[in-house]
């Protein structure tokens, strides 16, 4: 039985990824400048940790900033990032995390042969691609025989917070879902879906100028106790509805 990882080690890598983020002006960078959302992704990690086998290789899909995939590396998997754009950093730390991605020069197409991954991670990605039915089956083809589908940060059709942000013109999410809806669509394309859940009922980042960005992560900054809260939240049967993203577990056929 595998066992959950150390809350000190989940620690120290917040700490790492935090500081270093400091340095790191950019607004698509807030959601590394605070310890909610950090330690919202190592809640991620860890749930992956305890479905893979150790060494496992996972391919990082539209890795980003790279910090899901130096997670992943920092707790013992094999981990390919990939993305067709390269992310502008300024900081030290986010140049090194990011010098071994592989930049795509297709949006769809993936430069990797069949059944090459154990498991692929989808970390606010799948909503953004052009060609959905095109990126899943290219996934699909690089995925071994059941090998893990893992979608994170999937917009919410019914969010309140995803409500705000289109009636304030800052939503850059153009499909959002049901759980009916992602799972048909998984479906049609031959995975099989083992598990929906909601999360994020407390948004954990704010694209805002930097006196507001200060006054979240100011009250951010007891993470620890809004998690609780979060969690406890999220148990109740009509107010999870509305929480900001959906996170599916599902496997190729």
């Amino acid at each position: 039985m595998v066992e959950k990882l150390e809350k000190e080690k989940l620690q120290e890598l917040l700490r790492l990824v935090y500081e270093s983020a400091q340095g790191e002006d950019s607004i698509n960078a807030a959601h590394l400048r605070n310890k909610l959302s950090l330690w919202n992704y190592l809640r991620i990690i860890e749930e992956i940790h305890l479905a893979l086998p150790p060494q496992a290789r996972i391919l990082d899909w539209g890795c980003g900033y790279c910090q899901m995939s130096f997670f992943l590396k920092k707790i013992g998997f094999n981990v390919l990032s990939y993305d067709v754009q390269d992310a502008m950093v300024k900081t030290n730390f986010f140049r090194e995390i990011r010098r071994d991605v592989i930049i795509g020069k297709d949006s769809i197409k993936l430069p990797f042969p069949d059944g090459s991954f154990d498991a692929v991670l989808s970390c606010g990605v799948l909503e953004h691609a052009c060609d959905k039915e095109g990126s899943l089956a290219e996934l699909r083809r690089i995925l071994k025989n059941h090998g893990y589908f893992f979608i994170y940060m999937l917009p919410n059709f019914f969010s309140y917070a995803e409500f705000i942000n289109t009636l304030m013109r800052k939503s850059d999410h153009e499909y959002k879902y049901t759980p009916g809806s992602i799972q048909k669509c998984l479906k049609e394309n031959q995975f099989i879906v083992s598990g929906i859940k909601r999360h994020n009922l407390i948004p954990k980042c704010f694209k805002l100028n930097n006196a507001l960005q200060k006054f979240f992560q100011r009250l951010y900054s007891n993470y620890e106790s809004l998690l609780l809260l979060e969690s406890g939240m999220l148990k109740m049967p009509i107010i999870n509805i509305f929480s900001g993203t959906l996170e599916i577990v599902a496997r190729k056929q």
